[in-house]
């Protein structure tokens, strides 16, 4: 199985994501946010290719909008978020 790395800066941001939903959301919604990135990011490394072109985002090639993560999102955070 291949592995990871997240750069010093995606460790800042998931532990700003972390103390966020801790403060507005509890624990539980906290913990979950945080197993459902490190699935993520274990599905992306075993299969690079997943997900579909954003020609949007211009070289950043593809996007991988996961339906598991997004419901789980308050309404006014779900908006950024592409899901098929």
């Amino acid at each position: 199985m291949s592995g990871y790395f997240l750069a010093p800066t995606a460790q800042e941001d998931l532990v700003a994501i972390r103390d966020y939903y801790l403060k507005e959301a509890g624990v539980r919604v906290a913990r979950q946010m945080l197993v459902d990135f490190v699935e993520a990011f274990r599905l992306i490394s075993r299969v690079p290719g997943i997900g579909h072109k954003r020609e949007d985002l211009g070289s950043a090639g593809s996007f991988l909008a996961d339906a598991r993560v997004s419901h789980r999102l308050p309404g006014r955070f779900r908006s950024g978020w592409k899901s098929s």
